[in-house]
């Protein structure tokens, strides 16, 4: 009896590792363990059969490194492990791994699907570009799911006044969204929510000073598994982490840093570490992500409080709306921003992505509801 699958047109190979490529979660070797296991599925028996040293020998990388790849991908639902590797008495078995082919948990993608990935895209409403043509490819007349309209948007919602439009790049000091502030034609609107732009509270920022591996005496390099950095606080202080690999004080720092089994790539930079003296140390980024800029053309509460919109991004230069859902607090912040939820329609802001995972906005254009 055959088991196996149909194999996925070229096409959606590509976008799968793609993807990845798009997904922060992931070190390097991660994304590169990712795309041998695509490479080497076998369509006929619906598994992949890789072993840690083939992966290795063929990828150039440490097995530390594709052991911690590992990791993540089953973390992030990316692979799953049909037969664990091993030694099996006087025979060793190499990992077998099977995979959803519909996966999408690119940044991007998270961002637009409510900060949750799938195993199946083609049943969320949302469509990157380069997944335009799978998604006509794979629908039918009576499956197709049902297309974003094309909502009509005032030319006051679309285009910032250029003032702001010139220093689109520049963040804007705290408490305004521009040189002159949002604006409603000539009036300016005086509700702007503002948040810190370093770390959250009860975190501090340090600069890394010495990063690498360690080990019990005569261990080889190679087997280290255990991590040693020297930090040093903006007052001087100083601190010396360690931690296991397989900790929760790792997870956390490569989470924020992306250690991709190189520590000394962490040299020099700094990262916040959590204040607590007692208990495990975790960090985030030191400071925001860049501002993007965005209109909202249509939007709708949600039962747990957040909201589901339909969102025009100018950064990408696509004039359709695409679907991005907020969380509950994002969700609050977007309409205090506006000045209520009546007033989100039509506005144009910008946002950038906070440490502590939160949305700060901004607003440049208010919306014609509010202007009348």
């Amino acid at each position: 009896m055959n088991i196996g699958r149909r194999k996925p047109a070229e096409l959606a190979l590509r976008r799968l590792g793609d993807d990845a490529d798009g997904d922060g979660r992931l070190t390097d070797a991660a994304r590169k363990l990712y795309r041998k296991i695509i490479a080497s599925y076998n369509w006929e028996n619906g598994y992949a059969e890789c072993s840690d040293n083939f992966v290795t020998h063929k990828m150039d990388t440490s097995l530390r490194s594709v052991k911690r790849g590992r990791k993540l991908l089953l973390e992030t639902a990316r692979v799953s492990i049909v037969r664990k590797g091993g030694r099996r008495g006087t025979e060793t078995w190499s990992t077998r791994y099977d995979l959803p082919f519909g996966y999408r948990g690119s940044d991007e993608f998270r961002l637009l699907n409510g900060g949750r990935h799938t195993l199946d895209w083609l049943a969320t409403p949302v469509t990157l570009p380069f997944d335009r043509p799978l998604r006509r490819k794979s629908q039918s007349a009576k499956t197709a799911l049902p297309k974003v309209p094309n909502f009509p948007i005032s030319q006051s919602a679309t285009v910032a006044p250029k003032p702001i439009s010139k220093e689109i790049d520049i963040p804007p000091p705290t408490g305004s969204a521009g040189p002159d502030g949002p604006r409603v034609g000539g009036r300016e609107v005086a509700t702007i929510t503002s948040a810190c732009a370093g770390p959250p509270p009860s975190y501090a920022v340090w600069r890394i000073t010495h990063a690498g591996y360690v080990g019990v005496k005569g261990q080889s390099e190679d087997d280290y598994d255990t991590l040693l950095a020297h930090l040093r606080s903006q007052r001087g202080g100083k601190f010396t982490l360690r931690c296991h690999i397989d900790s929760d004080e790792y997870d956390s720092l490569e989470s924020a840093m992306g250690i991709d089994g190189e520590p000394e790539r962490l040299v020099g930079r700094e990262v916040a570490m959590s204040t607590n003296r007692e208990g495990r140390k975790t960090f985030c980024r030191p400071r925001p992500e860049p501002w993007r800029e965005f209109t909202v053309v249509s939007g709708e509460s949600l039962d747990d409080g957040g909201a589901a919109l339909q969102a025009v991004f100018h950064d990408e230069g696509r004039p359709e709306p695409q679907r991005w859902v907020l969380r509950a607090r994002d969700a609050a912040a977007l309409a205090e921003a506006c000045g209520g939820e009546d007033s989100a329609v039509g506005a144009r802001l910008r946002f950038r992505l906070m440490p502590d995972d939160s949305l700060e906005f901004r607003l440049l254009v208010a919306s014609q509801a509010e202007a009348a």
